[in-house]
């Protein structure tokens, strides 16, 4: 605290006034953290605690996945409250949740996937019968399109006063 204070580097004390590791600090990190997790995907250990086998295919053990995921899950939901892009935390675009740049980048990632004729939500799946989702991506998109609709029906009927049977005036949202 007291070099970081200073303007100094937490690590070797040099003068650092913008960061709070100096870039020779830094560099040096950088490339022991690619070495570590090189040498853990080369034993089919998980890249991020060194330590669990992972499945093929795979970079990470199923605990950190877990836990990457609530943790992405909670940025998101951190990045929608103060209006925020959900990637990189940059300034949205009019009503989207990214801004231009990650928009840019996912529409590229798009286009590249389909061109290879890979899923374009997953991108790791080839994509069914000319389809542009594999067969796992096209149920679970297909659930949430199915969800959508239900939570903008429910908001159409709620609108006009809920669900009322035009004859007998039955409220369950089954009539």
């Amino acid at each position: 605290e007291r070099r970081k204070s200073l303007g100094l580097c937490i690590t070797c004390g040099k003068p650092s006034p913008s960061q709070v590791v100096c870039v020779t600090c830094s560099e040096r990190t950088s490339r022991w953290l690619k070495s570590k997790i090189e040498k853990s995907r080369l034993a089919g250990l998980c890249t991020a605690c060194h330590k669990k086998p992972v499945k093929k295919g795979r970079k990470m053990c199923s605990q950190c996945l877990k836990r990457l995921s609530e943790h992405a899950a909670k940025a998101r939901a951190h990045h929608e409250e103060i209006g925020t892009c959900n990637q990189c935390g940059g300034e949205r675009l009019p009503e989207r949740k990214l801004c231009k740049e990650c928009n840019d980048c996912l529409k590229e990632q798009y286009k590249t996937h389909k061109k290879n004729g890979l899923c374009v939500y997953c991108g790791t799946s080839p994509a069914v019968n000319g389809l542009i989702h594999c067969a796992k991506c096209k149920e679970y998109v297909r659930a949430k399109g199915k969800e959508s609709y239900r939570r903008l029906r429910d908001e159409v009927f709620n609108a006009y006063g809920g669900y009322i049977c035009k004859c007998c005036r039955e409220r369950e949202e089954a009539f």
